[in-house]
């Protein structure tokens, strides 16, 4: 066993607009339409890979060939911050309409929030985890992310 291969680190998700340029190398600058959903908690990131096979046989019923049909990655995120982006991602409010108050009454920092429906559109998502040992990124780029689930908030 090597400490160099375990990878110990904190996080960072992305998302654009579907079709937003993304990023080749671990190194490269996000495109500008890539808004920080801030940091993802200690416990918040998972993945999964399903696939799935279909076996293709002979005659005499030998499986000759095994062909992946479908394959489906699924990465599940808790966020630590409640940053306007994540809280209007997670009630359907646009960005926008997530705003900081101004009145003098209201504690800075406090924010109103115009519930909407959820606009679930395929986006792009960048998610960067940095291992907080050695200094090294290690990026996962989605060029096609759905949300499928919203898990509910304490």
């Amino acid at each position: 066993m090597s400490a160099d291969n375990i990878f110990a680190g904190a996080g960072v998700a992305y998302l654009a607009p579907y079709g937003t340029d993304l990023p080749t190398t671990a190194a490269e600058t996000l495109d500008v339409a890539f808004v920080s959903l801030g940091e993802i908690s200690e416990s918040g990131l998972a993945s999964a890979l399903a696939v799935s096979k279909a076996m293709v046989r002979n005659w005499a019923g030998d499986v000759v060939r095994t062909l992946v049909t479908s394959t489906e990655f699924t990465y599940t995120l808790e966020f630590l911050e409640e940053s306007d982006a994540v809280v209007g991602l997670y009630h359907g409010a646009t960005v926008a309409s997530v705003h900081a108050q101004t009145e003098p009454s209201v504690v800075a920092g406090s924010s109103s929030v115009e519930v909407g429906s959820p606009d679930d559109s395929p986006m792009a998502m960048v998610i960067d985890v940095l291992d907080t040992g050695t200094d090294r990124l290690k990026r996962f780029v989605i060029p096609k992310a759905e949300i499928t689930e919203r898990a509910g908030q304490t």
